[in-house]
């Protein structure tokens, strides 16, 4: 190795930055609980300072590292003071204004009329109270919020943006996820004569999530001249920093050869940077080569060279090495810090060297480098992963005797020592020591805790445990402040009542479910943040827990009130009624389906007419219900489907013509081809099209609102406003205009599903454009668009609606497959769940109601956890919470779908609205007990209580689904029966084939309504399945290959039912309540005959 010169103050400058940042651990909240990855952030964090030898001292005024941080407040100096605290105040206040915006409310004469002034503290403060409020519900109100806002002061006298609110706002957009309009400001900021930052470039760089973005991102700094890069000594190094952040070392080394092109000089900093990247790419010979070449060029190791160079030899195991680096360390004047020998410690620990390691920590205490906070959590780490926890309790105590305060790390890692020893009792009281010594345990701490208690059967512990957890908000970056302040009030409630339940919570691993998307959403934004605000308002948490259960009450009082809209005022449903409809819904739709559907509807009218006059003579209680016409598993199984597809054309009929896609890298840039069929042809020798399911029919209620009077090119655009893009058909081609990116790869799945329509009907989908939203909540509330000067609704398409909505609702993302959580394509899984479903005889299944998934996005699910099993009450459900970051780093090996049917019953319920688990949930032919839904898809409104589902009371979730679960194993072919049904309907009347008829029966019936010609927008893009497909990452092109339509169908798509007509609608709506109503007659009677019994 070459000899080293002496660094004098740029080596030794960092190390009091390196103290305060390993003292800041704990109050961090990770999602590692090893210890380890901190050591390769000091790292990347370190490296920071090495290029800072010449403008170490200047302060770039326009590129402050904390402009997301109120901290920044100057202490409390008279004037100033004054200043400071009246500027926040009228930052509440602007605040304040801009939470009122909604429908019909001027914003900007509201901001006017405060007659405040404007100043950057004041803009920072406002834009900072919008970022730390996002979520992901409510992300596109506060982006616009923020952009009113930004615009509104902008045009202000005596006052211009910085840069640093040009960042903000940007870093709002990021989290906002509305990456177009981020792009936009980011042109507006450089048109403007603004410079363009190190501080830019990683706030962009990081919302770029796939490789190619993030290139175009790199290439647009390089060009450009307005970039200023201090305090970095050319544009690549600042570059090269910002991809070292995201780990992007594959781009760092194409970087690294631009430069080169471009005639830059490395420097000590860039042959950092770029060996680490070639060490974590597993390319060690380019490292050393990398070593060699950066002596021959006259640069000496610095500080973090030798850094690097002890990781390696660490986690190499060479300790030999390593001690005479560090000897040749001190020859060249460069003493080994307690970072250097941590660094050391941390990678013979992985080896599993630890002998090595207790020697390098000895050594580096008898040459007076004191050990800090981090350097002993990697000790204790190392011990506890080795199972010696006498000696991680050792070095832990000897800790502590020296100053050292224990992090979140060092408890977490002890913790999980004494939990594998079995020492429970020890561990709960290591977790009120770190209370006392002031370092708060975080959801990394509560989660270790609970999950050995729960696998060491010590439910009412990881209850307690969990209760606490709750109590004190150490889940909040996984949950909105809304959910957490409904939590805590719910908990007090439950503490308060008269007859307090025992409940458990059970945190495992074991199966999937997929009810996470929201929690992603907010993981995706800012982890650490602890409030939100909703879409329409903000609700800030009240100072007394009083005026929170007195909210709490009114909440449910009108919930109570809300779900009593459609019921009739008869108790019970007439058996006869019942039958009478059941009956006429197995005749076949294809002989005169309007006949059938007036007899059924007079007759079940005429019967439930007359429901008053025979209630003495009909037995209401639990023996009265075995009566009902329930079908039984067996006629179930035998009934033929007079809709099925699969019996009129075999697969090979329907896919004769194949035209699979180019993807070849000559074509990887990929253009729309020009020679796919235009136009089909039916084969004239295949039978008659199937009537479509009865789902179908809700396409006429869902276009009801502009039956009369047609959509207008101006109603289309109204949808602009919470729309993730435009898509027009034009002449059988797909052109789409993009407003804002979804969250994940909905938008992306979703155009995917349009573009396999285009291929499957080629010439059948008429011209047309519309809006689509990709998020759950349905926004076209009905109380704005009645009354007689009210506004025609605009249509906007979704994947769910509700009953106060007009939103039209659309087959979801993920029938096209859900890339981020591994769940394969409708068309694939639907048969591996077919299969499940034959693993295990329902007699043999698991005799509980089974649910795993995210409960902290709603308070009604985190009410299901209370249903677990406890000492002293089993509510014969199963409730697990899914840890959805720990699935995916395995690989998804727990993930099959499948493999959960086996559980007689399995749960579904809604989290922040609708979930797409749901017909996951159906296909199983388990009994799916169904919590109240709020919401509906495109196919669950024709899901019958009773028939395809057993539904569970809301209000009262765990007593329902144990008198469910009683119900089912007292009648178990009945039971069996109603998961029959529910499977049937959703492997038959949901597949793929139907799902795309569905498709194009409601795009057909849309543009019937438009009034006007549909136009390409000017920007506009056009696509195709090889546009899309071809360039998309690996796993979404797996998904995409594995859903894509082979060709042209050669049959004709189902022929559409007619529209329900008013009586028969109603009497639909009144079967259904009347049917739940008369399963919670049965629930009571049972509950009040238990009662009577003790």
């Amino acid at each position: 190795m070459n000899s080293v010169a002496p660094f004098a103050t740029r080596v030794l400058r960092p190390l009091s930055f390196l103290r305060i940042l390993s003292r800041s651990f704990c109050s961090l909240n990770d999602n590692n609980g090893d210890g380890f990855s901190h050591i390769e952030k000091l790292i990347k964090e370190c490296w920071k300072s090495s290029d800072f030898n010449t403008n170490r001292g200047t302060k770039d005024d326009n590129d402050g590292e904390n402009d997301d941080d109120e901290s920044q407040i100057p202490p409390n100096f008279s004037i100033k003071q004054y200043f400071f605290e009246t500027t926040w105040r009228d930052a509440d206040k602007v605040f304040d204004v801009l939470r009122q915006d909604d429908l019909g409310f001027n914003v900007y004469a509201a901001l006017d009329e405060l007659d405040i002034r404007v100043s950057c503290l004041l803009v920072r403060g406002v834009l900072l109270r919008i970022l730390k409020v996002i979520n992901y519900e409510n992300k596109t109100w506060c982006a616009r919020l923020a952009y009113k806002f930004f615009v509104w002061s902008g045009e202000q006298e005596n006052y211009r943006h910085t840069v640093n609110v040009y960042h903000l706002l940007m870093k709002i957009f990021a989290a906002a996820e509305e990456f177009k309009a981020m792009w936009r400001l980011l042109d507006e900021m450089t048109d403007k004569g603004y410079p363009t930052t190190a501080r830019t470039f990683n706030i962009l760089i990081c919302t770029c999530g796939e490789a190619g973005l993030q290139r175009k991102v790199v290439e647009r700094f390089i060009k450009s001249k307005t970039f200023n890069y201090r305090p970095f000594k050319h544009s690549y190094n600042a570059i090269l920093l910002g991809l070292l952040n995201i780990n992007q070392y594959i781009l760092i080394e194409w970087v690294y050869q631009q430069m080169l092109a471009d005639n830059h000089i490395p420097d000590i900093l860039t042959y950092n940077v770029l060996m680490y990247a070639k060490y974590r790419l597993g390319k060690l010979d380019h490292f050393h080569r990398l070593l060699d070449e950066m002596g021959k060029k006259g640069f000496s190791p610095d500080f973090y060279t030798f850094n690097i160079l002890l990781h390696v030899l660490g986690k190499g195991d060479k300790p030999l090495t390593a001690l005479n680096l560090l000897n040749h360390m001190k020859e060249v004047g460069v003493y080994p810090s307690a970072l250097h020998f941590t660094t050391l410690i941390d990678g013979l620990s992985r080896a599993g060297n630890l002998d090595a390691c207790k020697y390098f920590f000895d050594d580096m205490v008898k040459h007076g480098c004191k050990p800090d906070v981090v350097c002993y959590t990697v000790m204790v780490t190392g011990y506890i992963e080795m199972g010696e926890l006498e000696k991680a309790q050792q070095v832990f105590d000897d800790m502590i005797v020296a100053g050292q305060l224990p992090n979140v790390f060092t408890y977490n890692s002890m913790i999980r020592g004494l939990c594998v020893a079995g020492k429970f009792e020890e561990a709960r009281s290591m977790l009120k020591d770190m209370e006392s010594r002031g370092c708060g345990p975080n959801f990394l701490v509560y989660n270790t805790l609970i999950s050995n208690l729960q696998s060491a059967g010590k439910l009412a512990d990881a209850h307690d445990i969990m209760r606490d957890m709750i109590e004190k908000g150490q889940y909040v970056h996984l949950i909105s402040k809304k959910a957490l302040d409904f939590m805590l009030v719910a908990l007090s409630m439950v503490a308060l009542s008269i007859e307090v339940r025992s409940c458990v919570v059970r945190i495992t691993m074991e199966k999937l479910d997929p009810e996470i998307l929201e929690c992603s959403a907010q993981i995706r934004s800012d982890p650490f943040s602890s409030s939100a605000i909703s879409s329409t308002a903000v609700i800030s948490r009240s100072p007394a827990r009083s005026s929170l259960v007195f909210f709490f009450f009114l909440f449910i009082l009108v919930g109570a009130f809300l779900s009593t809209r459609f019921l009739d005022s008869s108790p019970v449903v007439d058996f006869v009624a019942q039958q009478a409809i059941s009956t006429a819904n197995a005749v076949s739709r294809d002989t005169q389906p309007e006949i059938f559907a007036r007899q059924t509807i007079s007759t079940a009218d005429a019967v439930s007419s007359n429901t008053h006059s025979h209630d003495k003579t009909i037995q209401t209680t639990e023996e009265a219900h075995t009566k009902v016409e329930i079908p039984t598993a067996d006629a179930v199984s035998s009934n033929t489907q007079p809709h099925d597809k699969t019996t009129q054309t075999t697969e090979k009929a329907r896919r004769k013509i194949e035209i699979p896609l180019d993807c070849s890298a000559v074509n990887i840039t990929q253009t729309c081809p020009t020679n796919y069929p235009v136009e089909l042809e039916f084969d004239p020798a295949a039978p008659p099209p199937p009537t479509c399911p009865d789902y179908f029919r809700w396409i006429y209620e869902d276009l009801r609102p502009w039956r009369e009077i047609g959509i207008t090119r101006d109603m289309v655009e109204r949808a602009k406003r919470t729309a993730n893009f435009k898509l027009v058909i034009l002449n059988g081609r797909a052109f789409v205009e993009r407003y804002q990116k979804a969250f994940q790869t909905r938008d992306v799945f979703t155009l995917w599903g349009f573009l396999q329509l285009l291929r499957k009907y080629p010439g059948k989908v008429p011209d047309l454009e519309l809006m689509f939203d990709c998020v759950d909540w349905p926004v076209l509330q009905l109380k704005y668009f009645r009354g007689r000067n009210a506004p025609a609704p605009p249509p906007l398409f979704r994947y769910c609606g509700d009953d106060n909505t007009y939103d039209i609702v659309f087959p979801d993302w993920s029938f096209w497959g859900w890339a981020e959580i591994n769940i394969k394509p409708w068309e694939l899984l639907s048969k591996e769940l077919k299969e499940g479903n034959k693993k295990m005889r329902w007699t043999e299944r698991e005799p509980y109601a089974y649910w795993k998934g995210n409960p902290f996005v709603a308070p009604t699910r985190m009410d299901l956890l209370s249903c677990n099993a406890s000492d002293k009450q089993d509510w014969h459900a199963r409730v697990y919470i899914q840890n959805w970051a720990e699935e995916a780093q395995h690989g998804f090996k727990q993930s099959s779908l499948a493999d959960q049917c086996i559980h007689r019953y399995k749960i579904y319920i809604e989290g922040s609205a609708w979930s797409v688990s749901e017909k996951y949930i159906l296909a199983c032919d388990s009994v799916s007990l169904i919590v109240d839904p709020h919401y509906y898809d495109f196919f669950s409104r024709s899901l019958m209580p009773v028939k395809h589902y057993w539904p569970i009371s809301e209000d009262d979730k765990c007593r329902s689904i144990k008198y469910a679960v009683e119900w089912g194993d007292r009648h178990k072919q009945r039971a069996q029966a109603i998961g029959k049904a529910a499977s049937e309907f959703i492997l038959e009347d949901l597949k793929m084939d139907y799902t795309y008829d569905y498709m194009l029966h409601l795009l057909t019936e849309y543009a019937k309504l438009l009034k006007f010609k549909p136009t390409i927008p000017q920007n506009a893009v056009e696509l195709c399945s090889e546009t899309m497909a071809c360039p998309a990452p690996d796993q979404q092109k797996k998904f995409m290959m594995q859903s894509l339509v082979k060709g042209p169908s050669d049959t004709a798509p189902c022929t559409m039912p007619p529209p329900y007509d008013p009586v028969g609608f109603q009497a639909l709506i009144r079967r259904k309540n009347n049917t739940l109503e008369l399963v919670k007659k049965w629930e009571k009677e049972y509950w009040d005959n238990q009662t009577k019994q003790h």
